[in-house]
């Protein structure tokens, strides 16, 4: 099993792929979105059924 830091990681890295922030600001970023995303997921106890996105790809 996956651990939540571990989905709050990939999810904050890929959040910021393809960024052109400075590597100060990345880093802060990073740290920001890695710290809300495991916030969510930890606080989120309850499953809720995924709705399933046309990719805009």
């Amino acid at each position: 099993m996956i651990s939540k830091e571990q989905i709050a990681h990939d999810l904050a890295v890929a959040k910021l792929y393809g960024s052109r922030l400075s590597n100060e600001e990345l880093c802060k970023e990073y740290n920001r979105y890695f710290k809300e995303i495991l916030a969510c997921l930890t606080n989120n106890t309850t499953a809720k059924p995924t709705q399933i996105i046309n990719s805009p790809m």
